[in-house]
């Protein structure tokens, strides 16, 4: 919906503040917060950050433990759309440690607005991202390599295609439509 995932009006200046990197999703092994967690000492060596976490699930407990005395927040679940989109307009950075996914929508949506993005090349995350999708999963060294340039220097990226519900919708009806001319045959 880009009435909700959209760029901010004004980007923030950075120079003289805590740069703030951002990641949504279940707390769950397969997003692997566990690793963006391992990356963070690496990355305070070059950067003054701090990382907030939205979502929840049942690492939650364990994931607090592994970031006690990092510069780390749990804000719990974003419940609503718009919620979402002023979360991800808030940071200077979204990080996508997955080890695997479908189609990655928290990535999809901080695309659309507009943020610099850091992501693995983990099964279905290339399909959404292209080339932003190139940390290997469960490497917190290349990890936290990836987001100390990212925040120095930007993310050179292709453009990623963001589809609106129009074009979701059309590709959907294109599929059932393929399917029921499959079955008729």
């Amino acid at each position: 919906d880009r009435a909700v995932f959209h760029p901010a009006p004004h980007s923030r200046p950075r120079a003289g503040r805590r740069l703030r990197i951002g990641a949504v999703g279940r707390l769950v092994h397969q997003k692997g917060f566990d690793v963006l967690i391992d990356a963070l000492p690496s990355v305070l060596a070059d950067h003054d950050v701090e990382v907030e976490i939205a979502g929840q699930g049942e690492l939650r407990d364990e994931l607090v433990a592994r970031a006690a005395g990092l510069p780390v927040t749990f804000v719990g679940l974003l419940d609503e759309p718009k919620r979402v989109g002023d979360f991800l307009r808030s940071l200077d950075l979204f990080v996508m440690p997955s080890r695997y996914e479908g189609r990655p929508n928290a990535a999809i949506e901080a695309a659309a607005c507009g943020l610099d993005i850091v992501a693995t090349d983990a099964p279905g995350m290339r399909a959404a991202l292209g080339s932003l999708a190139s940390v290997p999963p469960d490497d917190a060294g290349a990890l936290a390599h990836a987001i100390v340039i990212a925040l120095r220097d930007g993310v050179t990226a292709p453009e990623v295609d963001v589809p609106d519900f129009e074009q979701v919708a059309q590709a959907h009806l294109r599929a059932f439509e393929a399917a029921l001319a499959r079955r008729r045959k």
